[in-house]
């Protein structure tokens, strides 16, 4: 869909662009009637381009679309124009216009054309043949030999294929972040408690946040806070400058 509207939107621009170039070499009736083509398909285009962003992912549609219509710049100059007889040397040429829009494409995050070819070609092969689907198989595999019979390690298994297959779909961009918070959102909405151990553990371990409570003993308070049980009241002695469970993060950045 996002390619769809950009190639459409970026061809109208191209033809515009062009069309107005031609305007000056008109006359009469002739620019009259063109002038009011013109001015018809530019009030298209103005609507498609307002509602497009609408509908489609801004922070990709919009390097995708300016790229294209580039491109089709370039070519209607080279084929239309004639820009080729004017251009001493034309690799030179070609290559800035590949910097343009390589330089695009890296600069822009949510656009990753190599993860939706391999998503693409991951819907028409078996999950064994792909790492992110062997990750899903080994989780399904682990949740049923849990329910069969429960082994010693079921819980670790579990937890460790869960994690993997985490870990692979956001290297791949099959899950996005917000997929994964809203996985975890839900979890904790599932446990019922207004903390939980696990999360406040996570909290703390999280590098930047172990670095935040040396200089904000206020934030390792309210760690503390969060962490006591109904109706519990939280210690009066001023807090130590390291996160709650009294690790000496000093002397591991130090390290």
């Amino acid at each position: 869909k996002i390619v769809s509207w950009a190639v459409v939107i970026s061809i109208l621009g191209a033809g515009t662009d062009n069309a107005a170039a031609c305007l000056g070499m008109l006359e009469g009736w002739l620019l009259f009637g063109s002038m009011f083509l013109y001015g018809c398909v530019a009030l298209v285009l103005l609507i498609l381009s307002a509602k497009a962003p609408a509908v489609c992912d801004a922070a990709m549609y919009v390097p995708l679309q300016l790229c294209i219509q580039m491109v089709i710049n370039m070519f209607t100059g080279l084929i239309v124009w004639g820009d080729g007889k004017t251009i001493k040397s034309m690799p030179p040429y070609l290559a800035t216009f590949g910097i343009c829009v390589w330089s695009v494409y890296l600069a822009s995050g949510n656009l990753d054309l190599f993860s939706g070819i391999h998503q693409r070609s991951m819907r028409n092969r078996p999950l064994s043949r792909s790492s992110l689907g062997n990750a899903v198989l080994k989780l399904l595999a682990c949740w049923q030999q849990e329910r069969a019979n429960p082994p010693a390690q079921a819980e670790e298994d579990i937890a460790a294929a869960l994690q993997h297959t985490l870990t692979t779909g956001l290297e791949q961009n099959t899950f996005s972040p917000a997929d994964v918070a809203r996985l975890a959102a839900e979890l904790q909405r599932k446990l019922g408690h207004s903390s939980t151990p696990e999360v406040l553990r996570w909290i703390e371990d999280t590098p930047f946040f172990r670095q935040y409570v040396t200089g904000h003993p206020e934030f390792a308070k309210a760690l503390e806070c969060a962490a006591l049980p109904p109706g519990g009241t939280p210690s009066t002695a001023e807090p130590s400058p390291g996160p709650v469970g009294g690790r000496d993060d000093t002397e591991e950045l130090d390290g």
